[in-house]
């Protein structure tokens, strides 16, 4: 569960860069969607870089097997509560025909 309970402490965003305050850096005036690095670098610091210049960046390629072993982690569960659930069903199905065969009062 280390991946999924990480992973969900993660805050996904939607922002513009300030291309009009960073020209030099060509930025696009496209809505952009992602992480912001400050908050990634507490909970994953291995997929945050620093240029040196104050700003920073996430790496999302290797965020990638973080997530697959997330789902892997939350597939396992759904897996476990169905199994629970099947066995449930079971005994309610046991309950009511044991319940159906008494015999009715007058």
């Amino acid at each position: 569960a280390f991946a999924t309970q990480n992973i969900n402490k993660l805050n996904p965003v939607s922002y513009q860069y300030r291309s009009d305050k960073f020209p030099q850096y060509d930025f696009s005036n496209d809505l952009q969607f992602g992480l912001i690095a400050q908050e990634v670098e507490k909970i994953f610091p291995e997929l945050v870089t620093d240029n040196g210049n104050e700003y920073k960046s996430v790496n999302y390629v290797e965020l990638i097997p973080i997530l697959i072993k997330s789902i892997q982690e939350r597939q396992e569960q759904i897996d476990q509560q169905n199994d629970i659930i099947k066995n449930l069903q079971k005994k309610i199905d046991k309950i009511n025909t044991t319940l159906l065969s008494l015999p009715k009062k007058s």
